[in-house]
């Protein structure tokens, strides 16, 4: 390390930065490979870091640190962005970038600094424990906080540390586990130090992000509350447990401080010969609104001088309602004047058995059938209740209801609740407020202001198409003032046919500037928003005045105006505004679209748009401005789902039109076995057309590889005959075939393909059989082997055909890999916020199965069934996993039953299936083979670079050294498919949305892994998608 020295970021180092990411690929997974000095100079020109630290050797930037303000939590920095070059890793310029920062953090003040990670990034989990971080144990996302500052910042601490380095004296124990002591509901963290003899123990409790424990020389301090989740309305006690190690007086005085919600006026003074335990009462109002998943809670907060010196105790509080009441609308489009569904999910909070009665209250809007409930519930139930109602007209329901709660020995509580929910449809103009959003809708549209100043535009489903648009910035240099504050003021009004919302930020840094932000939101999806910036003060501001919006916007098929020309996105790699030179854009806008979506933003011509890291950026030079003087920014515009095809968008952004003539192609459609792909010998072929008219010419049936004789028939239209059957048949020692079917009639000639599979007479073996110590379930169908085993995990683990086995996975034990900690491999579908290290406390069960299909197929295989009972979001919910094949069929089949009893209603909940591939042992010999945007192929090699690669047509996965490859089709209008390769990995990511009712079943729509030598057009698999469970 004598050689690194740490230097703040200034433009000289810019085409260094950039070398040192093309060579730090490899540490993550294949990204980051393809910055430029240019990306790196526009990079910086809005960046809002704090600092930005660069490591140097020699003239070389070989590590890189952009530490800012954290925007998801007050009092609180972040470190943004940590690198170092791969071929230097372990030297410590890691650990000296970490360090830095948390010594930056203490230096201004602030009493901790957070960062993000992935779940598998081994390397550096070690570093940043062993730096004082801790990994907070959740599903969501991999995030670690490191209260140092705040321990060196305490008053009673600083003598102690003045003889003790904060870093080489920490104790710790370095593990890849999340960390925290948990303790009747409680997780608290904790710091050890020691040095010739002498030890300083610190805990801090975790929703608090405060001290809750310090055990030091001369004394021990410890405060505890019974329960986190304490219901308002109450008075509860706060314990503090006082040691007086040492032979003279303790003198202890507490003073206790509100926050938010909780009311706490404690103050007293005591003299601690030995062991005392205070006690102090404090109050828990209503809260006023829903704590963000990593905000800090409100606190019972205690300022304690110990000998006179200063140490701030916090414990926080989940403060609850009696029971958790809300209305989930299951779709989300609404009808008038007709009998509906929605749902009450109802939560007990009470630790007993509780009736509760509710009120339900009727409003011009809205008419509940049944307004008056009265149920039943355990400690800690959960329920989901289906209600009827009419709708009178789309508004947004906000109304408080009466709650009676009646305890077993006859005392009543009575609360209120507020219960909230949009009901939207094809018309209406309203707005409102729930627990996570504010939103106006205009008919079908939406926009939602979420809780980090986040807006987004929505319309009925899911969407694939990214995009938001985030909170003002005022500079230079730009601040992040308004990313986790609450906006000062926000309102909606109508105007004209549309609806207006009105965002108010008042800066503390620029002094008397306030912000408005307005966005006019119209019923054909049409947003246009600019920004209004006054100076409230009555003198003029002295310098320059930018403001910058960002948005985020992927490219995902993306057209761009470059250079005059009108470049399509088929690279999956460049579906990134940074991977474009924006400054080379000849017109005002860009387009992006996915299967039946499209988005777009376009901008005034006076506008200059601009590239800042993953997102895109307007800048505004508002100059100086006057007292009392306002100024207003020139519009932004953007449309989802408006416009048929970019054509007509790009004449709404250059007020142009174009009278460019659109063709429509007429279909028809070749029926093989009824839909049914997997044939017995003989079977019937139909040809139908949707059209208004007859079929008409000559209908020929092939066999590609000449199964059967060529099948003829003539057609006249004069017959109007919509449907004709012909038959086929194949031989048994087949596995496929492809028929065509050759269409020639008066006006055109066409063909069409379809590919059947041949049932073959041959016996399914089902056999147990022990594998590394575990018992597995093994099935043959003839032609391939499955196996799975409940010891290991919920996965199928090996699939072997022609003695290759084609599922890379960790059996018999977990691993850390990649991304993924632990991985299982194989295939196998679970819900997106289950993490693979909750799977491994849940029940697995594997059976041998024969199920029908809806085509009558009886398909033989495994069943691996996961009960989740330990998971607090999902208890209560069973998937059945089915890997399953027919006699002789080199097709593998995956679906997943989902068995729903959480006790609520699942809305749109994502799932995910992640399937392993095992080719070759040198990576860079495997590849995955998929159609482009204009039909053509491309082929993306593995272990070269990180590649996220969407599609809506199959993957042909393979290896240069195998014949046999695998393509994976499955039906894209209900699920999402992802090739997902990098260094590490070649695998598949299927995600899809689950909507479900409490007490009910269902099976996801099946995916095929079919043998195969070529790539399938997709076509010819297309009655596949008929195959239900």
């Amino acid at each position: 390390m004598e050689d690194i020295k740490l230097v703040e970021y200034n433009n000289s180092y810019a085409k260094s930065i950039a070398d040192m990411w093309r060579r730090s690929t490899e540490g993550w997974n294949g990204n980051n490979g393809t910055e430029t000095e240019e990306s790196i100079l526009k990079e910086h020109e809005s960046i809002t870091d704090i600092n930005t630290y660069l490591a140097l050797k020699g003239e070389e930037v070989v590590g890189y640190c952009g530490f800012s303000k954290y925007q998801y939590d007050d009092n609180t920095l972040y470190i943004r962005l940590l690198n170092v070059r791969y071929d230097l890793h372990g030297t410590g310029i890691g650990r000296a970038l970490v360090c830095k920062c948390v010594e930056r953090t203490t230096e201004l003040g602030w009493p901790r600094v957070d960062l993000f990670t992935w779940p598998g990034n081994t390397k550096s989990l070690p570093l940043y424990k062993r730096c004082g971080f801790f990994l907070e144990k959740r599903d969501d996302t991999t995030h670690l906080m490191n209260f140092i500052p705040k321990v060196l910042n305490t008053e009673a601490f600083k003598e102690y540390f003045e003889n003790v380095n904060w870093y080489r004296d920490l104790k710790r124990t370095i593990d890849m586990e999340p960390d925290g002591i948990e303790e009747d509901g409680f997780t608290y963290y904790e710091y050890s130090w020691e040095k010739e003899g002498k030890e300083l123990k610190v805990q801090f409790e975790n929703k608090s992000r405060g001290i809750k424990l310090v055990d030091a020389e001369d004394y021990l301090i410890k405060v505890y509350v019974e329960e986190q989740k304490l219901i308002f309305g109450e008075k509860y006690k706060i314990k503090y447990e006082v040691l007086n190690k040492s032979k003279a007086p303790l003198n202890i005085k507490i003073k206790g401080l509100d926050d938010k919600n909780i009311k706490y006026s404690f103050n007293g003074e005591f003299e601690v010969l030995d062991r005392e335990i205070i006690e102090g009462e404090f109050v828990v109002e209503e809260p006023k609104e829903k704590v963000a998943s990593l905000n800090t809670y409100p606190s019972v907060i205690s300022e304690v001088l110990i000998n006179g010196k200063s140490v701030e105790f916090r414990i926080g509080i989940d403060s609850q309602y009696p029971a958790d009441i809300s209305l989930k609308v299951p779709t989300g489009e609404c009808y008038k004047n007709v009998n509906s569904s929605l749902y009450l999910d109802i939560k007990n909070n009470y630790q007993k058995d509780v009736t509760f009665e509710i009120k339900l209250r009727d409003n011009e809007s809205i008419k509940f059938i049944d307004k008056e409930i009265n149920i039943n519930m355990k400690a800690n139930e959960k329920k989901s209740l289906k209600l009827q109602y009419i709708l009178n007209n789309f508004n947004f329901y906000n109304e408080l209801i009466e709650v009676r709660v009646e305890f077993p020995d006859g005392k009543e509580v009575v609360f209120t609740k507020a219960l909230v929910a949009p009901f939207k449809g094809r018309e209406g103009r309203f707005g409102g407020k729930t627990e996570d959003f504010y939103m106006i809708s205009n008919g079908p549209y939406s926009l939602k202001l979420d809780e980090e100043n986040s807006i987004s535009i929505e319309t009925f489903g899911i969407y694939d198409l990214d995009f938001e648009l985030y909170y003002p910035m005022l500079g230079r240099p730009f601040s992040e003032e308004f990313s986790n504050g609450k906006p000062n003021n926000i309102e909606y009004y109508e105007e004209e046919d549309k609806i207006v919302l009105k965002i108010t930020y008042i800066s503390e840094i620029f002094k008397n500037i306030r912000v408005e932000s307005i966005l006019k939101l119209s019923q054909n999806g049409i947003v246009e928003y600019h920004y209004e910036i006054y100076n409230d003060g009555d003198v003029e501001i002295a310098s320059d005045i930018f403001l910058c919006n960002n948005l985020f916007m992927k490219l995902t098929n993306g057209i761009l105006p470059i250079k005059n020309k009108f470049v399509q996105i088929i690279d999956p790699r460049a579906m990134w505004t940074e991977n474009f030179n924006l400054d080379d854009l000849t017109e005002n806008w860009i387009y992006a679209r996915s299967t039946g979506e499209n988005i777009g933003i376009c901008w005034h011509k006076d506008l200059k748009i601009k590239s800042n890291g993953w997102k895109i950026a307007f800048e505004h030079n508002l100059g100086k401005m006057k007292a009392c003087e306002k100024k207003v920014t020139k519009p932004v515009f953007m449309v989802l789902n408006t416009f048929k095809d970019w054509k007509d968008f790009r004449n709404f952004a250059l007020e142009e039109s174009n009278t460019e003539n659109l063709h429509l192609n007429d279909n028809f459609e070749m029926i093989i076995n009824e839909g049914n792909p997997f044939v017995e010998e003989k079977f019937d072929v139909s040809v139908k057309q949707y059209q208004n008219y007859g079929l008409d010419g000559e209908y020929s049936i092939i066999s590609r590889h000449n199964n059967f004789k060529k099948y003829d028939k003539n057609i006249n239209a004069e017959d109007k005959i919509f449907e004709t059957k012909l038959e086929a048949s194949l031989k048994n020692d087949i596995d496929r075939d492809i028929l065509k079917l050759e269409v020639d009639s008066k006006s055109m000639y066409s063909e069409e393909y379809k590919m059947v599979f041949k049932v073959k007479d041959v016996f399914c073996e089902s056999k147990i059989v022990e594998e590394q110590g575990h018992k597995v379930h093994c099935v043959n169908n003839g032609v391939m082997e499955i196996k799975a085993c409940e010891t290991f995990s919920y996965v199928l683990y090996s699939l072997k055909y022609n003695n290759h086995n084609f599922l890379e996975s960790s059996f018999p034990t977990p691993v850390p890999k990649s991304w993924f900690n632990p991985w299982f491999g194989g295939i196998g579908t679970m819900p997106e916020d289950l993490s693979f290290r909750s799977v491994l406390k849940e029940n697995i069960k594997a059976d041998f199965v024969t199920i029908e299909d809806n085509l009558k197929n009886k398909w033989q295989g495994i069943k691996v069934k996961l009960h989740i009972e330990n998971h607090e979001k999902f208890k209560g919910l069973v998937i059945n996993q089915y890997y399953l094949m027919l006699p002789g069929v080199p097709v593998l089949c995956h679906t997943a039953e989902i068995v729903q009893n959480t006790g609520k209603f699942m809305s749109l909940e994502p799932f995910e299936s992640f399937t392993f591939f095992n080719f070759d042992e040198n990576l860079k010999n495997n590849w995955l083979k998929l159609k482009n945007i204009n039909g053509g192929f491309d082929k993306y090699k593995v272990g070269v670079e990180a590649m996220d690669i969407p599609t809506t047509s199959s993957i042909l996965y393979g290896s240069n050294g195998l014949k046999d490859k695998i393509q994976l089709y499955l039906n894209h209008d209900e699920a999402k498919c992802l090739g997902f390769i990098n260094m590490n990995d070649t695998t598949a990511l299927i995600s899809r949305h689950i909507t479900m009712e409490e007490g009910i079943a269902k099976f996801t729509s099946p995916e095929f892994y079919i043998f195969t030598e070529d790539y399938i057009e997709d076509e010819l698999l297309k009655d596949l998608k008929n195959i239900r469970f």
